[in-house]
């Protein structure tokens, strides 16, 4: 069986290999794995701690329902394709139902085309092939967060823009019962200033 994970070439602090600046993790993402070899398992712990983020590994017997009962707080999940009892491709439309802002992504050291557009068309956010370089895999998380990120920005905006529109309707039907107020008294000041009049003469 393959390890999963090649070794590192020291991946800690800024700076990665070839003097490539590795992305900065923002702290407290959550990062679910599920892998049938506890080998991997240590490493991916080890390696996203290290990344500042909090690991999470679901353990055996694994079951979807299991998953997502952990998964609950979970930003990304990943997830090996096969298990030694299924295959979690099956599972990622109910994490998708149930966790609509997180992201999936994939391992599997028996890549083939149709089970990468099978789990991209199942929502999967992307693929990783086992042995997977640790610089590939934290481009993966970064680029899932920066997405996931922007997304529930976008959705605050639409929800900040739906307050405001609520708000301009409210103060627009509020000076409109103003100006109805102030045409009424307007009316009845007019009306009072004829009947004056008329008494005068």
């Amino acid at each position: 069986p393959d390890r999963g994970i090649t070794d590192p070439p020291a991946i800690s602090g800024a700076t990665a290999a070839h003097g490539r600046e590795c992305f900065v993790c923002s702290p407290g993402h959550r990062i679910t794995v599920v892998d049938d070899d506890p080998g991997i398992c240590d490493l991916m712990e080890k390696l996203l701690a290290a990344w500042k983020f909090v690991p999470a590994v679901l353990p055996e017997p694994f079951s979807l329902n299991e998953l997502l009962k952990l998964g609950a707080s979970t930003d990304i999940f990943l997830l090996d394709i096969r298990l030694p009892t299924e295959t979690t491709l099956n599972w990622i439309p109910a994490i998708m139902d149930a966790f609509p802002d997180a992201k999936v992504i994939i391992m599997t050291g028996y890549a083939d085309t149709d089970t990468v557009i099978q789990a991209i068309r199942n929502g999967a956010f992307d693929f990783l092939q086992k042995p997977i370089a640790p610089e590939l895999m934290k481009h993966s998380l970064m680029r899932a967060i920066q997405l996931q990120e922007r997304d529930r920005n976008m959705k605050q905006m639409l929800i900040d823009l739906q307050n405001n529109q609520t708000l301009l309707l409210d103060q627009k039907q509020r000076l409109e019962f103003l100006n109805e107020r102030l045409l009424e008294t307007n009316r009845a000041f007019s009306t009072l200033a004829q009947n004056l009049d008329f008494e005068r003469a």
